[in-house]
C-alpha cells in the first residue's frame, strides 16, 4: 500500500501474526527459522503445529503438504480441531487446548531429554547448552567473572578435566565441556544452560501436561518420540495458531525453537534453514542481525 503513495515506509498488521514469531525466533536462534524456511518436501516427519495451510494457502504449499504423506513421511498435527484436513491423514492428531501449546512443547522436551533422544553432536557444537549460568542472577557466567579484566563477551563452561570453569573457546583436555550439572564457583551456585532446561522440562511430564493441554499423556509421549526418532529430518510447520494469538505465544515459540535445536533439525535436509529474506525485505536497519 505504501508504495502506491510513493512512501519509503511499510505499513502492515504483522504484530498480530508474523512478527511475534520473527521476534521470538531471533531471540532464541538469532535468525528466522519459521514460516517458509521449512524443507517439508524432504522431511521424514512433518509436524503441523497451529497451521492449516490447506485452507489458508490452498495452492502449491497445501498440495505439497498433502503429498508428503503420500511419500511415506510421518505426520503429526497439533490443532484443537479435527476439521483441519491434514488431521485426517496424521499418524498423531493432538487436540491441544487453545493457548497451551507451550506446555505441550515442554512435555516433548521432557520426553526427549529424559530418554536422551537429542542430537548430542549438534547440541555440543551449535548451542549454548554447556554455558554456565549464575543461579542467583539468572545470567551467563563470563570470562570477566573468572579473572580480573576478563572479556565479558566470552562465556564460560565447566571443564571436567580440570574441575573448574573456563572460557568456552578454550580447549578442555579432549573431554569436552560438561552439559549437565550444578557447580559452586566462588561460593556461588552455577548450573549449565542444559541443566536448567532439564529442570524446567521436568515440571512438564506428559502426565502433568495432559492436565494442562487435554492431550492424553501417551499420545504426547509417542508423538515426541516419533518427531525425535526421525531427526535430523523432522520439520515443524508453525503458524499463527501458536505465536500470535495468546499471552504465552512468545515463550511457546521459543520452546519450539529449542526443540529444533536439540534434535539437530537446523540447516539439514528436511529440517529448517535460515534465509536473508527478512534482512533484504526490512532494510538496512537489520544489517548484521541475520548472518
Amino acid at each position: 500500500i505504501s508504495s502506491t503513495f510513493g512512501s519509503p515506509y511499510r505499513a502492515n498488521p504483522s504484530e498480530q501474526c508474523l512478527y511475534p514469531s520473527i521476534t521470538s525466533s531471533k531471540m532464541t536462534a538469532g535468525k528466522m527459522l519459521w514460516w517458509d524456511w521449512v524443507d517439508v518436501e524432504s522431511a521424514r516427519c512433518v509436524v503441523i503445529w497451529g497451521s492449516n495451510r490447506v485452507w489458508t494457502e490452498a495452492g502449491q504449499t497445501a498440495r505439497l503438504m498433502s503429498n508428503i504423506v503420500d511419500k511415506g513421511a510421518k505426520l503429526i498435527v497439533v490443532d484443537p480441531r479435527f476439521e483441519n484436513p491434514l488431521a485426517h491423514k496424521a499418524d498423531y492428531w493432538l487436540p491441544v487446548r487453545p493457548g497451551s501449546d507451550g506446555a505441550l512443547a515442554l512435555a516433548w522436551l521432557n520426553v526427549i531429554l529424559r530418554e536422551q533422544l537429542y542430537d548430542l553432536d549438534f547440541v555440543e557444537k551449535w548451542t549454548n547448552a554447556a554455558y554456565l549460568v549464575w543461579v542467583d542472577e539468572n545470567r551467563l557466567l563470563n570470562q570477566g567473572d573468572l579473572v580480573p579484566g576478563g572479556d565479558s563477551r566470552k562465556f564460560a563452561v565447566w571443564d571436567p578435566s580440570h574441575g573448574c570453569a573456563v572460557p568456552a573457546d578454550e580447549p578442555s583436555g579432549g573431554t569436552g565441556p560438561t552439559l549437565f550439572g550444578t557447580f559452586e564457583i566462588a561460593g556461588r551456585e552455577c548450573k549449565t544452560v542444559f541443566q536448567l532446561l532439564l529442570e524446567l522440562a521436568a515440571k512438564y511430564s506428559p502426565e502433568e501436561a495432559e492436565k494442562i493441554t487435554w492431550v492424553p499423556a501417551q499420545k504426547i509421549r509417542e508423538a515426541a518420540r516419533m518427531y525425535a526418532s526421525h531427526s535430523p529430518g523432522s520439520a515443524i510447520d508453525m503458524m499463527q495458531g501458536v505465536e500470535g494469538q495468546h499471552t504465552n505465544g512468545t515463550q511457546s515459540v521459543r520452546a519450539l525453537e529449542i526443540l529444533l535445536a536439540i534434535t539437530g533439525n537446523i540447516d539439514v535436509p528436511g529440517g529448517h534453514y535460515s534465509a536473508r529474506f527478512w534482512e533484504e525485505m526490512e532494510g538496512s536497519h537489520l544489517a548484521g542481525v541475520m548472518p
